[in-house]
């Protein structure tokens, strides 16, 4: 800055005394015109040495009135401006009262091909200055200038008054935009920005306004906004610069509107937290003798995850070492400080991260950390401690921990010490979880040892790292030891491994890993900046090496074959390279539907692939004396996108393949039909070109004997077939059909390969077709259905009828946690967004053979119902279900269903109901009603002929009147008016009274008029039980105090009619 200073003012003074030396005209009374060259021009100017090499200009001189010098071209090759040791401080040199030129000078078309500018022996290089001056005895004139500066391409406009304090205003702009091509070229920022300049040559003042965006993936300042790019801040810069004395400089940045989250790649944002901040810094001090200066900040009303951020500090600069900082922000009550020093040998930073509660702080945190620590010395000697705690913690991609501890030491220097020791509880990632895992690291900085050690109830995993860290290139350089890996699929390491971690990336060497059958050999790993290359081998691997998150066998097959690969890849600005896998041995054994085995009689298994420059042609085969054969070729091109490489929709596309398959039963299916077993015979050609999104198809695909079982569901599908072709996009199903039971289902429509997401349209004929089939569960259905795919809606329409139905309930509900439950340890992973599904209009008809068994239900129904709406919001239903005939077990007792009406007009779960089920008992023909909806049931006793209710209920639960009642039958008819009315809620009524009086019990006791009492209860504490009893009619009254010593010694003390202090011990009988 102060080289650019000083140039500036003595910009001017070179200037003209280049042009008075280089242009020397005669005087006349008549325009004179010439042509100047110089190899050399060396002139001193206070303490600037100015060197012009190699000048050509052509320059026209008119000596009449005050006269004019007008330069029309001038070119040179350099310029080297060498600044002195006396420039220190502008004082001594002073300005001049003004500068007057002898006479008017043009200066139109002037260009120096470089500018240099020397001071202490460092070199500033400035190319393609190209200006045009206008130049008199009041003004200086700068039109224009441009040139190529280390900061980008310049360009300004200035004027400025001749006399002192020379007064100026002007613009000066500065670009920069480009994207490296340089392997491990660190990210820039391109910037677009304005200053407005104002003052004078002693104060000058600047001011700019500029957007912060982000484009091309890269950060970037923009002086107004670009088209189809999203700002994410506005910047406000203003400030003044002194250009005498010690230059002193303030200014003031205002940061505003600042979103992060524009700042991440789209598919980042959704994951960054929604914010809004706005700063406000301000910065003052000086530049010379050395730098000094003092910069404030804060946050004013931002936001951070909808939490009030807030934010300030204080950062005192001096000489280029930081020696004050003292910082704090606050998001809801997480809390980071940092105050000390940094950047010189004695300088101390201490810091501290109180993080109460991470949730505040963004999607996918939780939990709560501790963590504080120091930095000690020079920047590029930096000693560091410290220490967290975290509980509970949650973060991002499925990672969480019971508990994370652990505190790390790194001292100065390579023989400085480190240590640090962290354990984690219960520690999951994703599906994937641990019972314990640690890391412990000693030794210094030129040598430690790293060990990483963890462990589950399936497997207990330890390696360990050896090496250093060499200070001048920050590269950490060593061995990977050991790896040992115990479980169901255990990986040792056969010999240590040569282990580089830099600002590249990480690379291994010579890594060979030693599994339960085979080996794998990495010659070669390198992830990094530049992209990713490996080169490597695998020999005499077989399928239980393999997790079985990788590959699961389907339970109809057994057996283990062996395969080999190899492969050389490199993923840069474009890939390269090759792979192939190859079976060496073994077979498969089928177990058929008939239990028969039988072996696959493989002879072949080869897949490989090919890249280059992007393009890849892949080729698979396969071939068994009891299978077929498969074999297929395919070509595309893949793209690059951010850091990554991806099979786009326009890439092209050639495919070619086919496959004469005798038997299906091989085949792996997906997770929720791993019980099932499926075969057939399939035919398959199929050719293909055009793009991945829009192919161009031909060929068929004839499928003959499909078969499909899956006994647990009910599920036998036998003689199955499909004909089929591809023709251009689709492929037009003309026949697929299936057995089930008698009946059979016939499909007909097609599948349209539609960019990512295919288009089906299926049409479907059920004649008496079994779907279900099992001892509890029964469907065959007749009738005609539509099936549509779009847009990841599935659209099912229809009118199908059961032929014959039975549906049998299970005794109990199975049990399952409530929604307020929390599992400890369980990492909740978001589901992934389910089809949608649309039923429009399907209309199911129960017929006149459909049961439903179960719960005490036995009853036949009929009616039909009409769907419309989308199964995730319960659809509108439209219809009546009726009980032809049926009956409903109760209370011990068998209920004839007199009237089962079920009317819906409205969504799926409330319906209206209209129900009525009577005790056949004689001369009372006691039962119960209910009416209103499911969501409201209304539940009252009915009889005929009428009684009172307490003789109908009499009557429906114990089959006589009230006056042959017993003591032992008063709890029963207690207990059954009770749960009659709570009106099918499922707290019981006593219950519900004794929440209203905040009590814990309210209940009935005795077993007939005499005996019956009330029972009030209270829990005054987990050990203490408060309870008092009343008698209805006698003269019962009691309190009592028990006191639970152990689960099973109790002591109670009673007062009132009876008084007494009980010893109790409660035993059970299991």
């Amino acid at each position: 800055m102060l080289h650019r200073n000083f140039i500036f003012r003595y910009f001017i003074y070179s200037l003209f005394g280049l042009l008075m030396i280089a242009f020397t005209p005669a005087r006349g009374e008549m325009s004179i015109s010439s042509s100047t060259s110089l190899d050399t021009f060396n002139y001193d100017l206070d303490n600037l040495h100015l060197k012009l090499e190699k000048l050509d200009a052509h320059w026209q001189f008119s000596p009449f009135g005050e006269g004019q010098l007008t330069v029309e071209k001038m070119h040179a090759k350099r310029l080297i401006i060498t600044i002195g040791d006396g420039t220190a401080r502008s004082s001594e040199t002073g300005l001049p009262e003004r500068i007057k030129p002898p006479f008017p000078i043009k200066l139109q078309q002037a260009e120096v091909a470089e500018v240099l500018i020397i001071k202490n022996g460092e070199t500033q290089i400035y190319s393609h200055v190209k200006f045009d001056l206008d130049a008199n005895a009041k003004t200086i004139k700068l039109n224009s200038l441009s040139a190529d500066t280390p900061w980008g391409k310049a360009a300004a406009t200035l004027q400025m008054g001749a006399s002192k304090p020379f007064p100026l205003s002007g613009t000066i702009s500065v670009k920069k935009a480009e994207t490296s091509t340089l392997k491990n070229a660190a990210p820039t920022l391109n910037y677009d920005v304005k200053f407005e300049l104002t003052g004078d040559l002693q104060t000058l003042n600047f001011a700019s306004t500029s957007l912060l965006t982000k484009q091309n993936g890269q950060f970037a300042i923009n002086q107004s906004q670009q088209a189809n790019v999203i700002s994410a801040a506005q910047i406000k810069l203003t400030g003044q610069i002194g250009l005498t004395g010690d230059y002193p400089l303030s200014a003031t940045i205002a940061i505003n509107e600042l979103k992060p989250e524009r700042l991440f790649n789209p598919s980042q944002q959704q994951n960054f937290p929604a914010s809004k901040l706005n700063f406000n810094l301000t910065l003052q001090g000086k530049l010379l003798p050395k730098l000094e200066s003092t910069l404030q900040f804060s946050a004013q009303d931002s936001q951070w995850q909808d939490q009030a951020l807030i934010s300030n500090g204080k950062i005192f600069i001096e000489d280029n070492q930081i020696r004050h900082i003292d910082f704090q922000a606050n998001v809801a009550n997480n809390i980071i400080k940092a105050n000390g020093s940094l950047g010189q040998a004695n300088s101390k930073l201490n810091w501290q991260a109180d993080l109460a509660d991470l949730s505040k702080l963004g999607a996918g945190y939780s939990g709560k950390a501790n963590a504080n620590g120091t930095v000690i010395g020079a920047l590029d000697n930096l000693a560091l401690q410290f220490n967290i705690i975290a509980e509970k913690l949650n973060l991002p991609g499925g990672f969480n921990t019971e508990k994370l501890e652990g505190q790390a030491t790194i001292n100065a220097g390579a023989n400085g010490k480190l240590d640090g020791a962290f354990k984690a509880n219960n520690l999951q990632y994703g599906k994937y979880t641990l019972n314990n895992g640690s890391l412990m690291l000693t030794g210094t900085q030129a040598k430690h040892q790293l060990s990483i050690t963890a462990q589950d109830k399936a497997f207990k995993f330890n390696s360990t790292f050896a090496g250093g860290l060499e200070p001048d290139t920050n590269r950490w350089q060593g061995l990977l030891q050991s790896l040992n890996l115990e479980g169901a699929n255990p990986i040792k390491l056969s010999a240590p491994a040569p282990f580089v971690v830099d600002s590249n990336g990480v690379a291994i060497e010579k890594l060979k890993l030693q599994l339960a059958n085979g080996q794998l050999i990495i010659d070669i790993l390198k992830l990094g900046t530049d992209g990713f290359s490996s080169m490597g081998s695998a020999t005499q691997i077989a399928l239980e090496d393999l997790p079985q998150t990788l590959f699961t066998l389907p339970t109809t097959l057994q057996g283990n074959p062996v395969f080999s690969g190899k492969w050389d890849l490199k993923a840069t600005d474009s890939v390269n390279g090759n792979f192939s896998l190859w079976r060496e041995a073994g077979d498969f054994t089928l177990t058929t539907a008939d239990g028969k085995k039988q072996t696959l009689g493989l002879e072949e298994i080869s897949l490989s692939a090919d890249f280059l420059n992007n393009a890849a042609t892949a080729q698979v085969k396969l071939t068994g004396k009891n299978i077929g054969s498969l074999e297929a070729q395919f070509s595309t091109a893949l793209t690059k996108i951010d850091s990554s490489f991806a099979l786009i929709t326009n890439a092209p596309l050639m495919l070619k393949g086919k496959a004469q398959l005798h038997s299906l039963a091989w085949l792996p299916l997906p997770p929720p039909l791993m019980e099932a077993s499926f075969d057939g015979a399939i035919d398959v050609s199929v050719a293909a070109n055009g793009t991945v999104g829009e192919p161009n198809l031909s060929g068929y695909v004839n499928g003959k004997n499909l078969q499909l079982n899956l006994p647990t569901e009910g599920v036998d599908f036998k003689n199955g077939r499909l004909e089929a072709s591809f023709e251009n996009k689709q492929l037009l199903i003309k026949k697929a059909s299936w057995q089930g039971g008698d009946g059979t289902i016939n499909i007909t429509g097609s599948v349209l390969f539609d960019k990512s997401k295919p288009t089906i349209d299926l049409d479907w004929v059920a004649d008496k077709f079994t779907a279900i089939s099992r001892a509890d569960r029964l469907l065959t259905l007749n009738g005609t259905g539509k099936t549509s795919l779009l847009n990841d809606m599935l659209t099912i329409s229809g009118n199908f009828s059961i032929d014959k139905g039975l549906v049998e309930l299970a005794d109990e509900d199975t049990p399952a946690l409530g929604d307020d439950v929390v599992v400890l340890g369980q990492t909740e992973i978001a589901p992934e967004s389910a089809l949608r599904i649309l039923l429009n209009g399907l209309r199911i008809d129960l017929g006149k053979d459909f049961t439903l068994r179960g719960r005490g239900l036995d009853a036949e129904l009929t009616g039909a119902l009409t769907f419309t709406g989308l199964t995730q919001y319960r659809p509108h239903t439209e219809g009546v279900i009726q009980v032809k005939k049926g009956t409903y077990m109760a209370y011990g007792q068998v209920l004839a269903i007199e009237r089962g009406i079920i009317n819906f007009n409205g969504t799926v779960d409330n319906p209206g109901l209209n129900i009525r089920a009577m005790r056949n008992s004689k001369p009372i023909n006691a039962g119960i009603e209910i009416t209103g909806t499911a969501f409201i049931p209304i539940t009252k006793l009915v009889s005929d002929p009428s009684v009172a209710d307490s003789e109908k209920l009499s009557w429906l639960v114990l089959g006589h009147g009230m006056d042959q009642t017993t003591k032992n039958d008063y709890g029963l008819l207690s207990l059954a008016a009770g749960v009659l009315l709570s009106q099918g809620q499922s707290v019981p009524l006593q219950t519900q009274l004794a929440r209203a009086a905040g009590l814990d019990e309210f209940s009935f006791a005795g077993g007939d008029a005499t005996s019956a009492s009330v029972v009030f209860g209270k829990r005054l504490t987990s050990n203490l039980y408060l309870s008092y009893q009343k008698s209805i009619s006698g003269l019962l009254d009691v309190a009592r105090l028990t006191f639970n010593i152990t689960s099973r010694w109790s002591l109670r003390a009673e007062a009132g009619t009876e008084s007494a202090v009980d010893v109790l011990y409660t035993f059970s009988f299991k």
